[in-house]
């Protein structure tokens, strides 16, 4: 397969620069249009999940995510009784305390589902591995600031975010007033003193750490007027729905592996992409065993693997490549749902995640760039196993920087001062002083030379006379010269001191009150 034969062309996308901005591709203004052509398109599907129609599937996968959404949501904050029950918008992030690029989905989110009547579901992404348990917070002075990474927990391991939990209580507790009080020389009254209390609260009605950072964000969402349900991945992987459409792609593990593969090689050539690992890895086959694109892990050994399996003498076999290996199955959807009561949890990769919200679960999944990126290898996959095209997707991010006065510096000014100081080695007569008569004489010499140059092979005189003339014009520039190397030095320092408190990558609960605001009015159709 070529990379021509991609179902997606290369797309170019990056956050924005400027702050403030904004990236939605197709644009909010497309958005009913989009919208009907994705409901449109799963209604023309016709294929078959195991032994039930991709109908029958999507009605059952969406029953049971607006039970568990309810149920889960309404576990921390009010949720009225939805009107449509078959009409889903989503997106998912793992639950951080990410930047406003980020929770600006959200935002677009719940202003997508009220246009569309429609239920609007994030989905929790706690099968990832959860990283330290700390945030960057800038703090110091507008001259000299500098980052201090605040903790809130100690992770001595990193396993997925639904198998963690707290320990030090004393680190948890205090985290809002250390990481206000750090931040205070440089903002006041972040959203972090409104959002932490809340978290402490999710917390003591015995939510998880990072549980209760979604929770507690989630609850402050609602004072801005967002509607929207949460629920936790591993919740809906614990669906009958999801173990069916799992146990399908598992069973046909030889053609899926073909695909995905073939498919991930066109994808790296299309994007000229030379790491092995990027977007992801290529799944592997150990003897007769084949690796799928699932995870899985024990209650007693809560290390994330990678699903193995292999089908022989009539029976199924799965195992994660290294101490653990299942009891021979007939029939693999048993099998899978029996995996609960043994303690076992299947999770699913990425692909997997959106190809199931997409397909099954909703009529419109909202990505950040990253995730944009990967599904158009997502897209490719459900054309060649599925035989159908994959419904469109929304790219949203946005640019906000905190509110911290400073000038605006660019690369691009720094470079612009180097070639000045480069014109002044080798056109100093352009900056020199015409009226300085010594000026006058220097430079009618260095025309004169110019005017006459000599064949190649006798330019070695001429050159040196051009490199005197140049020569004694730099005394009469030295101080241009002085102000272009004060200039390159003050702007490498704002340039310097820009990479630490202009960064887009701050987490939303360091901003001041009055980014919901923005973003809220940035997310309106």
């Amino acid at each position: 397969m070529t990379a021509e034969a991609m179902t997606l062309k290369y797309q170019r996308l990056r956050a924005p620069k400027e702050n403030g901005g904004r990236l939605l591709i197709p644009s909010l203004e497309q958005f009913p249009s989009l919208w009907q052509d994705n409901r449109t398109l799963l209604a023309s599907h016709r294929f078959s999940v195991g032994d039930q129609d991709i109908h029958a599937l999507r009605e059952s996968a969406q029953n049971e995510l607006l039970q568990l959404g309810l149920g889960y949501t309404r576990r921390y904050r009010d949720v009225a009784d939805p009107q449509a029950t078959d009409r889903f918008v989503l997106a998912g992030h793992q639950p951080t305390l990410f930047h406003p690029g980020v929770w600006y989905k959200n935002f677009v989110l719940s202003q997508l589902a009220r246009s569309a009547e429609a239920i609007a579901v994030n989905l929790v992404i706690d099968n990832d591995l959860c990283p330290a348990a700390h945030l960057s917070v800038p703090t110091g002075t507008i001259d000299r600031p500098q980052i201090q990474f605040v903790k809130y927990d100690n992770v001595s391991s990193f396993i997925p975010f639904e198998r963690r939990q707290l320990n030090d209580q004393r680190l948890w507790e205090s985290f809002g007033q250390r990481a206000a009080s750090t931040l205070r020389p440089l903002i006041d009254n972040p959203l972090i003193s409104r959002l932490w209390p809340r978290v402490l609260q999710a917390s003591r009605q015995g939510f998880q750490p990072e549980y209760s950072i979604a929770a507690g964000r989630h609850d402050l969402e609602s004072c801005f007027g967002l509607r929207t349900l949460e629920l936790p991945l591993s919740h809906v992987c614990e669906t009958t729905s999801f173990k069916r459409f799992a146990a399908e792609l598992i069973s046909r593990y030889r053609e899926f592996s073909e695909i995905h593969n073939q498919s991930l090689s066109a994808y790296r050539q299309m994007h000229r992409i030379r790491s092995q690992t990027h977007p992801v890895p290529a799944l592997t086959q150990i003897e007769e065993w084949f690796e799928t694109p699932f995870w899985i892990w024990r209650a007693d050994a809560p290390s994330r693997r990678p699903l193995f399996v292999k089908y022989a003498a009539g029976s199924w076999r799965l195992a994660d490549g290294a101490d653990w290996e299942s009891v021979p199955a007939r029939s693999l959807v048993d099998l899978l749902i029996d995996f609960r009561d043994a303690g076992v949890s299947l999770r699913p990769r990425a692909l997997i995640t959106t190809m199931y919200s997409r397909l099954v679960l909703g009529e419109l999944f909202l990505h950040g760039i990253g995730g944009a990126k990967y599904d158009q290898l997502t897209d490719e996959i459900i054309q060649r196993l599925f035989g159908v095209s994959a419904p469109s997707f929304l790219v949203v991010t946005a640019t906000h920087r905190l509110p911290i006065e400073m000038p605006l510096v660019d690369k691009r000014d720094i470079t612009q001062v180097e070639v000045n100081l480069r014109e002044l080695v080798y056109h100093p007569e352009r900056a020199a002083d015409a009226s300085d008569p010594r000026v006058a004489k220097l430079v009618a010499d260095k025309r004169k030379l110019i005017e006459s140059i000599p064949p190649p092979g006798h330019r070695r005189q001429w050159q040196r006379q051009i490199e005197a003339v140049n020569q004694e014009l730099q005394a009469l520039v030295e101080a241009n010269r002085q102000l272009l190397l004060t200039e390159r030095q003050n702007l490498q320092r704002e340039l310097a001191r820009q990479r630490i408190i202009g960064s887009r990558e701050f987490s939303f609960c360091l901003f001041p009150d009055q980014l919901p605001a923005t973003l809220f009015q940035q997310a309106s159709i």
